[in-house]
């Protein structure tokens, strides 16, 4: 078990977890938010503090094997997320962290391939350039998949089950939309330890790697920033390829429509939250002036 998980779980044999009426309360009324598509973040993040302890027990059997079904991956990304939240300083290992590590070697593999000495002609296939921004996205290896975010959504109305006995899936994926735009907020700004070595918060106030939204085509999409990665490191020394300080990486596969909310800009991060506006709209709301 994690340190996150250490912390404060407030269940351990033979002593069963209490859930006092007053918090059992404010559950039931998240619940009811999300079958009305009245809810926000807020509601989002009480509800994973909630089924948090049931999600840490029940996934502790399978939280070491190499090959999980999609229930069980989502379930240790839930419990990776609901951890994040009760523990924000804490986000050094865990599988969104281990996605981009994978794709990050997975694309210096392939970069190695095709600028092998036996290929006279190497080539990449670009996805887009971005001159405002200076960014070039590059198509990813195939082998490099990226996470299910609604691997994450059915683990999280499986764990409200279990633990509230409400079922919802079946009326909350009329809007899923908007439950994932509040689990991409969520991880949106976190940084993490990186492998370069490089300490969490660096004077850039990014560290090593660090987790952010960004609008591509009027579209939201979660990425993973890298400072120094094995990617960076091997364009830095070929010259006449481009180089950039960070890479990034898609950490899921899923993309959720701006429906005209703010955009976002992965190489600026700015706090956001995802609150309804005065129509009864979820969009990411700039907490930059708090």
């Amino acid at each position: 078990m994690c340190d996150a998980d250490q912390k404060d779980s407030t269940e351990s044999p033979g002593r069963p977890r209490i859930i006092s009426f007053k918090h059992l309360g404010t559950m039931y009324a998240c619940i009811d938010r999300l079958h009305r598509d009245t809810f926000d973040e807020y509601h989002i993040r009480s509800l994973l503090l909630g089924v948090r302890a049931w999600v840490i027990k029940e996934s502790e059997p399978f939280r070491h094997k190499e090959k999980l079904s999609d229930i069980e991956r989502g379930l240790l990304l839930i419990r990776e997320i609901a951890n994040y939240i009760a523990h924000p300083e804490i986000l050094d290992r865990g599988v969104i962290r281990q996605i981009p590590l994978a794709k990050d070697r997975q694309f210096v593999r392939l970069l190695e391939k095709r600028n092998h000495p036996k290929n006279p002609n190497p080539t990449f296939e670009y996805l887009n350039v971005d001159p405002d921004r200076k960014m070039i996205w590059l198509k990813e290896p195939p082998e490099a998949k990226g996470l299910l975010i609604l691997e994450v959504v059915n683990a999280f109305f499986i764990a409200i089950a279990a633990v509230f006995g409400r079922v919802i899936f079946e009326v909350v994926m009329k809007y899923v939309e908007n439950v994932v735009l509040c689990f991409y907020s969520i991880l949106h700004g976190a940084n993490f330890e990186w492998e370069c070595g490089l300490e969490k918060n660096g004077e850039d106030g990014m560290g090593g790697g660090f987790l952010a939204i960004d609008s591509i085509d009027g579209f939201y999409k979660l990425f993973a920033g890298l400072k120094n990665s094995k990617t960076s490191q091997y364009f830095e020394s070929r010259s006449g390829m481009p180089s950039y300080e960070w890479r990034y990486f898609r950490v899921f596969n899923e993309r959720i429509r701006m429906h005209g909310g703010r955009k976002m800009d992965i190489k600026n991060p700015s706090p956001v939250y995802a609150l309804r506006d005065p129509e009864g709209i979820l969009r990411l709301v700039d907490l930059s002036w708090i």
